[in-house]
């Protein structure tokens, strides 16, 4: 699986398929990580198409926590807030 093919399909408007969700679910379990982090910028940029839930709470509260960067923290601490609210 690759996070830029996921990318581009969000950016092309079409939602990613079952298995990619899963993915990026499972990239943003290994914080911290770039590619947890770029994970997370796509959560926080599509989530709506990213079918962000209650059920990545936890998932999102640990990358606020654990990320090394603090824009990413932000990201996450802001979906929270705004999305999840």
């Amino acid at each position: 699986m690759d996070l830029d093919l996921i990318q581009a399909q969000l950016r092309s408007g079409r939602p990613p398929e079952e298995a990619q969700l899963a993915y990026l679910r499972e990239v943003l379990a290994v914080v911290p990580s770039l590619q947890a982090d770029r994970a997370m910028d796509l959560f926080a940029a599509y989530p709506a198409q990213c079918k962000v839930s209650l059920e990545d709470k936890a998932l999102i509260e640990a990358v606020a926590d654990r990320s090394e960067s603090t824009y990413i923290s932000a990201l996450a601490l802001g979906l929270l807030c705004n999305w999840l609210s």
